[in-house]
């Protein structure tokens, strides 16, 4: 904030205090108010114009809101002595509100005043900048008292956990029975700087993405430009000869469930020339694919489940040599536009230099690395008892040494596989596309639901199905889907109860052991919170 700014907030909020105490005192005296209101005072929004996700959830006024229109419609239908008698409570609650108002503005004048004031600035400025998402976060909440309750406890898991496992910033976003319900972000965007993260800010998804890539193919397919069972030797063609003998046959669905026998890390030499990014994110892509396929599976194709990135990579440059464009431009037009995912990008957010969005970190004492996991994470496992308890904060000293250490950084694996894992976006957005894998099944969504049925099954003797982990919990009362991801230095989990209609995604700005156990602390608390919160009005 400018120095103007910091001089000019206060004066302002000098003058509408004494409006609003002119204001009040006029309706003790009896006068009545001035015709036409000063264009600073607020107004109430007209909310009918928003709608969450397309095809999945439709726009629905908050609960209070309504409460509150049944009422209006009340009192006007009573009789003309009821409605007197209505309106003379009136000055008295308006009173209320103006007083609390005057008492708010005092707060915040005072506390600009005293060292608490930076802080208080800050996070008036930073609400007042994203007014748009909070909109659309009132529209979709269940009610704005949830809304404060949710944000208090929220927060205060998220400090307790970032604290105790030394992380940048956190974030999560909850989707219940078709609304977002729960949101919240804390910590800073770079280390060594104390600009702070907000719930609009973009985050690495890493290869969360591979849910993404293979909705992207399920509406090919669903077009009749793919089949589940086309080969890659069908798609190309000219490859024969050059690629092992055991590929050719390998099928979409075999690719997107890691059982084509594609590798777990690509060879050195294909690694080697992906890193050096030539020719267009395509041209890299299918010059790695080549290189991949030309040496012999890591395993018979359709035996084993093998984690791969690079069977990621042959399916994005399948879907981009049947539809014609890349898989960047693809994946653009019809999975983001369609969710209006706005935020989503490809490769590590922000400005190179600039800290306009947060930066990854990487700590030396935490490698581990969360996309090639071999096993869900342990939110979704544990019972609903042990579902990652919250601790009490550690010692500040320690947090903010093993902080020091983080390296932060704006680097993304290549685009060569970019399709497994490369996608950015705000948390809010993913819970867009969350939202519509929960809903599928009922029909809701860019797909017919025996095509999200597929996506969500894995093959019979496996856990993995196309995109997504289904693993059965008994506090998602059957099936739960989660996937993780990490490019090393972000780290991003999702669950989804499609049975309970309940989604949790988290993020955090660091990667390793600790952003995963973290974030599976943060995604416990969470499903624990709400899954004893009753079930949201339509």
């Amino acid at each position: 904030m400018s120095r103007i700014e910091v001089i000019l907030r206060p004066a302002a909020l000098v003058a509408h205090s004494g409006l609003l105490l002119w204001s009040y005192w006029q309706r003790v005296r009896g006068r009545p108010k001035p015709a036409t209101a000063p264009p600073w005072t607020p107004v109430v929004l007209d909310t009918s114009h928003l709608r969450m996700f397309r095809g999945v959830v439709t726009a629905a006024m908050p609960p209070t809101a309504k409460r509150g229109l049944t009422q209006a419609d009340k009192a006007e239908s009573r009789s003309s002595a009821e409605r007197q008698q209505y309106r003379r409570l009136l000055p008295t609650r308006e009173g209320l509100g103006q007083m609390a108002g005057v008492m708010g503005s005092l707060l915040l004048l005072l506390a600009s005043g005293s060292g608490l004031g930076a802080p208080v600035l800050a996070a008036f400025v930073q609400e007042e900048s994203h007014r748009q998402v909070e909109v659309h976060a009132v529209a979709s909440s269940p009610s704005d008292a949830t809304r404060v309750a949710s944000s208090a406890d929220t927060l205060h898991a998220l400090e307790t956990i970032r604290r105790q496992y030394a992380l940048p910033a956190l974030a999560v976003v909850v989707v219940k029975d078709g609304r977002i319900c729960d949101r919240a972000a804390l910590g800073v965007r770079k280390v060594g700087d104390s600009t702070p993260v907000t719930i609009n800010d973009l985050f690495h998804i890493g290869s969360c993405t591979k849910a993404m890539t293979a909705t992207l193919a399920a509406l090919l397919i669903e077009e009749g430009k793919l089949r589940w069972d086309t080969a890659i030797a069908e798609v190309f063609p000219e490859l024969k000869g050059s690629m092992d003998r055991q590929y050719e046959t390998v099928t979409v669905e075999q690719l997107l469930t890691h059982r084509g026998g594609c590798p777990n890390k690509p060879p050195p030499n294909a690694w080697k020339r992906a890193w050096k990014q030539k020719g267009t994110p395509a041209e890299q892509r299918r010059e790695f694919i080549g290189a991949v396929l030309a040496q012999p599976p890591e395993a018979a194709p359709g035996t084993k489940m093998i984690y791969s990135n690079q069977g990621y990579s042959v399916i994005g440059a399948m879907l981009e040599r049947v539809a014609g464009e890349s898989w960047e431009d693809l994946i653009t037009r019809r999975l983001f536009t369609p969710l209006s995912m706005s935020s989503a990008g490809f490769g590590p957010p922000g400005t190179p230099g600039k800290v306009d969005q947060p930066w990854g970190h990487k700590r030396k004492d935490s490698v581990e690395r969360g996309l090639e996991r071999d096993r869900p994470s342990r939110a979704g496992r544990e019972s609903r008892g042990g579902i990652g308890g919250v601790h009490e904060a550690g010692d500040w000293d320690r947090f903010e040494a093993r902080l020091a250490v983080a390296r932060p950084d704006q680097v993304d694996n290549p685009p060569a596989i970019g399709p497994g894992g490369g996608v950015h976006c705000t948390l809010e957005d993913l819970a867009r596309f969350t939202a519509m894998h929960l809903e599928g099944e009922r029909g809701g969504g860019l797909l017919r639901p025996e095509t999200f049925r597929r996506l969500h099954s894995p093959p019979p003797g496996f856990d993995y199905a196309c995109g997504w982990r289904s693993v059965h919990c008994d506090w998602a009362r059957g099936q739960a889907l989660t996937h993780d991801g990490s490019n090393t230095a972000w780290y991003v989990v999702m669950w989804l109860a499609p049975e309970i209609r309940l989604s949790v995604v988290v993020g955090t700005n660091m990667g390793g052991s600790d952003a995963s156990k973290g974030c599976d602390e943060v995604a416990g608390a969470m499903i624990r919170k709400w899954l004893t919160q009753p079930r949201q009005e339509e």
